[in-house]
């Protein structure tokens, strides 16, 4: 649970961004310098922001030329925005992917290993999570489920319904996963055992958060607020982001929360 509003406010801002943070033919990170001069000016409360940080499709280390340790590359960038986002007050939430070269390569992921003493305010989290802010429930995966499901779903849409991505997304409310695929995407590697522990909905989310490859979105879906941030980078160019403003305090049901929000997908 992480707790946190600017004081005598009732409105939660949160912004929302998914790696990779660096643009394909290179690891300079001018995506992610370009957020963090967004998140200086709009000082949201909450940053949640998903991987992969280290891309293992990033073609630097696709090609064996990274003269770093990936590690060293991960911290860097971790100390970068923990400095920037302690400097606005800003909480953070970090969620690992399985693209992240330098993580266990496994679904569901456990947080990353890092300890940062200088930066208390950032939270690790596993993938998936959820994770109550101010009584606002999130739920959260990096994995692209959409991409996955949308390869393997074979469905008919009726002539008045034109909705493929709420309908993909829609699945995991439904059925109360985060992983609602079987077999899985030869991209990831599932640990059966512990998706039953670890990849189920407790609850159906106020927010449930689902960056894909796919074109980005917001939509409401069985009384959640659905969004798509798209990538922070998307191959040689910068890419998207979300930022939402929540009225807290007039959030009384599972589905006010959507009459009581305002959000947007922005430009990096």
């Amino acid at each position: 649970m992480v707790k946190k509003s600017r004081p005598g406010s009732d409105k939660l801002s949160v912004l929302i961004a998914a790696g990779p943070f660096s643009t394909s033919d290179n690891l300079s990170y001018e995506p992610l310098n370009e957020l963090t001069k967004n998140i200086s000016k709009d000082k949201p409360d909450v940053c949640i922001l998903l991987g992969p940080f280290v891309d293992m499709k990033n073609e630097v280390i696709e090609k064996g030329n990274c003269k770093m340790s990936y590690d060293t590359i991960f911290n860097e960038q971790l100390k970068f925005i923990g400095t920037i986002t302690k400097s606005v007050g800003c909480q953070v939430i970090v969620v690992p992917s399985y693209r992240d070269v330098h993580h266990d390569y496994v679904y569901p992921q456990p947080p990353f290993d890092v300890k940062m003493p200088d930066f208390k305010h950032m939270h690790m989290m596993s993938d998936p999570c959820t994770v109550s802010i101010n009584n606002i429930v999130f739920g959260i995966t990096s994995t692209d489920i959409l991409m996955h499901l949308g390869a393997e779903e074979i469905s008919w849409n009726p002539p008045t319904s034109t909705d493929r991505l709420g309908r993909l997304a829609q699945h995991l409310i439904t059925q109360h996963s985060y992983y609602p695929l079987y077999p899985p995407s030869d991209e990831v590697n599932i640990d059966y055992e512990a998706l039953d522990t670890y990849g189920t909905l407790p609850v159906t989310p106020h927010v449930l958060i689902l960056p894909s490859d796919l074109k980005q979105f917001i939509k409401e879906l069985h009384g959640s607020f659905c969004i798509n941030p798209g990538r922070v980078a998307k191959g040689q160019i910068g890419g998207s982001y979300a930022k939402m403003m929540i009225n807290v305090n007039d959030v009384k049901t599972q589905s006010s929360v959507v009459q009581h929000t305002a959000a947007q997908v922005l430009r990096v």
